[in-house]
């Protein structure tokens, strides 16, 4: 009988330590989180693992019409392999998509889990399709040089850590890249967010476009006692662009007594904190992210992004904020606004995307 594949990993740290699972960014590899190694290995055994086709995990792992539900099974076969029981997990987009589905459905596996540039749902499933179909037609090329620019900020961009990983996108299997396109596309965990009971650190970039803050604030909305670090001048993989910041931040949530690991609440903003949750008891539960704090953080940056011209992301933005709490007169309100003050050259596009957005009910 053949043996059974698992996902490619490396380990690092003392092996009878705390486990750590790391999952990396779709498109990269377990080289990501490098930079975090030494803030996690001196205290936890940490095994950092690579997608489907992705640096050294073996291809066609997963069927086309891959979910993350299929992730989650290969991660937890890969734990069983190595005789983990119990682990804290970080996951990056995808990988962090894959710690909630672990969070929600498999409560007796996971003892705490951090989420990156994650989402419980990245949006609507058009685009993610459309990138399959050109991958499979033309590859990756494209994908992989154009990746950096949603990746990082543009100074970081010229970097060599850019460069590396932008490299490590170009090796990745177009076939298997398609599968995890395809687990994004169906993602839409939003529903089992709040019966989502272990501690759990969202990390987001202040300037990500790929998964935009609003996904982080729905996820501390609807997710009970979660904490919230929002970094500044950061994108989408900020445990590249920030790791001492990253690796400081995950190294003090996973460290916590797990007599002591009631939900610290709350919301963080850079610079981190010395310590996020340091065994003291949770306090009272109440909301983490106020609907004030929600309204007013979505007025700027969807008036941001209309006075920019950035129709795409306002249009994301909008049904994102929704789904997060706020209601569509609300979000309407905001647009209509934003409208108001738009320069000649954008407004007629935006004008577009607002008409768009009432047409599908997201600016009533």
């Amino acid at each position: 009988m053949p043996a059974l594949r698992t996902l490619h990993f490396h380990e690092d740290g003392p092996p009878g330590a705390p486990t750590v699972l790391l999952g990396p960014a779709l498109g990269t590899s377990l080289r990501m989180w490098d930079p975090q190694i030494p803030h996690l290995a001196p205290e936890h055994r940490v095994i950092r693992w690579d997608l489907p086709g992705h640096g050294g995990s073996p291809r066609r792992m997963l069927r086309a019409s891959a979910t993350v539900t299929d992730l989650a099974r290969l991660v937890l076969q890969l734990a069983d392999s190595l005789g983990v029981d119990s682990f804290a997990y970080a996951g990056a987009c995808l990988s962090g998509a894959v710690g909630l589905h672990l969070a929600a459905h498999h409560s007796d596996r996971i003892s705490s889990l951090a989420v990156v540039g994650a989402s419980a749902d990245f949006g609507w499933p058009r685009p993610w399709r459309e990138r399959i179909t050109r991958t499979k037609a033309e590859g990756l090329l494209a994908q992989a040089a154009a990746a950096p620019e949603g990746w990082f900020t543009e100074p970081f961009r010229a970097t060599e850590q850019a460069r590396s990983l932008a490299a490590d996108h170009l090796a990745v299997d177009p076939a298997s890249y398609a599968s995890c396109c395809h687990a994004v596309a169906a993602l839409d965990l939003r529903t089992a967010l709040p019966g989502i009971s272990v501690p759990i650190l969202v990390i987001a970039g202040a300037q990500d476009s790929v998964t935009a803050p609003s996904h982080a604030d729905e996820l501390v909305h609807r997710i009970p006692g979660a904490v919230l670090l929002t970094l500044s001048n950061t994108a989408h993989l900020p445990g590249v662009e920030r790791p001492d910041a990253v690796g400081k931040a995950l190294a003090d949530f996973f460290a916590r007594e797990p007599a002591a690991a009631g939900h610290v609440e709350g919301t963080k903003t850079d610079p981190v904190p010395p310590a996020l949750g340091t065994g003291r008891p949770p306090s009272p539960r109440r909301p983490l992210v106020r609907h004030e704090d929600l309204r007013i953080r979505s007025y700027v940056r969807l008036t941001a992004l209309a006075l920019a011209g950035r129709t795409a992301e306002l249009e994301e933005g909008a049904r994102t904020v929704i789904k997060a709490g706020l209601t569509r007169a609300e979000v309407g309100a905001v647009l209509a606004e934003a409208l108001a003050h738009c320069p000649p050259g954008v407004r007629g596009a935006v004008e577009e995307s607002v008409r768009r957005l009432a047409g599908d009910g997201a600016a009533r």
